[in-house]
């Protein structure tokens, strides 16, 4: 038989208590652990989300980069902020690799158009080079960073573009080995590759025509232009350029047409005409 005099009794009830109160408390930090967790889930779920939204829209524009209007191409390049956010979040631990390559293999245009090229090289370089990816998937990936050099390209940028060609080929694509091919051929102007280059823009002529989207015609054309210049042939630079402002004229390109003049006037002064060039 048990005996417990007054003051067990007492002991007793107070260690109920705080063992009630222990319980409670593990209960209440349970729960809000529970809603923590559920907060983060619906968060990554609302993050995936959104990136593959902004994935989608990208792949949009880059599927259409040749012809988007002003408007479309507007609306892109404001993105980037949401751009940033999905890309942070794709890789985060949370996030997936392939599915960063896929996003930051279609967004050039954001980082172009905003200036941003060194962001976005940067960003892609995380990736680089590229291993099992799917060879659709990384000849997106290698002609995104290629297309990055904005003129002033670096070896990255020519072993990008002659992988990309490489896949293309390899993949039967002819209008996107058309335009690795005059990417190689631009960037290999500027990186030492000149002779390897120009067979490469010989190639790209030959995939080339006058029913050819404007805008690409107006891309071959700034590169022909480039290439009579490196090679002192002025008047033909000349006229490589005045065609490449008249076709982006004609798709209603004004920041375009103002490059090539700016490329018109330079051809000139090589060319020894002073007054045409200050025309």
């Amino acid at each position: 038989e048990l005996h417990l005099d007054v003051v067990e009794v007492a002991q007793l009830g107070e260690r109920r208590h705080v063992v009630e109160a222990l319980e409670t408390e593990i209960v209440e930090e349970l729960a809000r652990g529970a809603e923590q967790l559920g907060a983060a889930r619906e968060s990554d779920t609302l993050l995936r989300r959104h990136a593959q939204v902004l994935c989608q829209l990208m792949a949009t524009a880059d599927a259409n980069c040749w012809t988007l209007s002003p408007a479309d191409r507007g609306r892109t390049v404001r993105e980037i902020g949401n751009l940033r956010a999905a890309l942070d979040w794709a890789t985060s631990t949370e996030g997936n690799r392939d599915f960063a390559c896929e996003l930051l293999s279609k967004c050039w245009l954001v980082w172009m158009h905003n200036g941003l090229v060194g962001e976005g090289e940067q960003r892609m370089l995380q990736f680089w080079p590229l291993s099992d990816l799917p060879r659709h998937s990384e000849a997106q990936f290698c002609l995104a960073l290629a297309r990055l050099n904005v003129g002033v390209g670096r070896e990255v940028h020519w072993l990008a573009a002659r992988r990309a060609e490489a896949l293309y080929r390899e993949l039967g694509d002819e209008e996107r080995l058309g335009d690795a091919l005059l990417l190689a051929a631009t960037i290999g102007q500027v990186t030492g590759h000149v002779q390897e280059a120009e067979v490469l823009l010989r190639e790209a002529e030959s995939l080339m025509s006058d029913a050819s989207l404007l805008r690409k015609q107006a891309a071959l054309a700034a590169t022909q232009g480039g290439y009579h210049l490196h090679f002192g042939r002025a008047e033909q630079a000349v006229a490589a350029f005045e065609r490449q402002r008249e076709l982006y004229h004609r798709v209603g390109a004004e920041l375009g047409e103002y490059i090539a003049l700016g490329n018109v006037g330079s051809a000139q002064l090589d060319a020894g005409d002073l007054n045409a060039a200050v025309d």
